[in-house]
């Protein structure tokens, strides 16, 4: 009886730990519909939840992502989070006709919106964002 109560117990330690990076992004059940990109220099978007996977463009500070899924936990930068399918916001579109997707790490985004940090916009670093893609 004790062995199985031990087992038991350390499954549930085992599940949780497993799923607890990801809760942040959901409530009650269900993926958050938009988050914030919290990241002053920007966040990179990939074609991949990889950190190799080959960037597709840049977002910036403080705006909001329409959320898809939840990948796989990676530590990166210090964050132990999940990379984060979403939506491309209608800017970032090569074909305004297409919606696209990309991935990006999940440790830099919040629930609510950040204050944005313009003094780090320069015309240099509006211009290279702008003509990125």
């Amino acid at each position: 009886m004790k062995k199985i109560i031990c087992i038991l117990f350390s499954f549930v330690i085992l599940l949780t730990s497993v799923f607890a990076d990801k809760s942040r992004f959901y409530e009650a059940g269900d993926l958050y519909d938009v988050m914030y990109v919290d990241a002053t220099s920007g966040l990179r978007v990939r074609e991949k939840p990889d950190l190799n996977a080959k960037q597709t463009g840049v977002l910036p500070h403080a705006v909001i992502v329409k959320l898809i899924a939840v990948g796989k936990t990676e530590y990166i930068d210090g964050k132990d989070d999940p990379w984060v399918e979403i939506l491309l916001p209608g800017f970032m579109w090569k074909n305004k006709d297409v919606k696209e997707y990309g991935w990006v790490y999940g440790g830099y985004l919040v629930n609510n919106r950040p204050e944005a940090k313009t003094d780090i916009i320069t015309d240099n670093v509006l211009f290279n964002f702008l003509t990125y893609i």
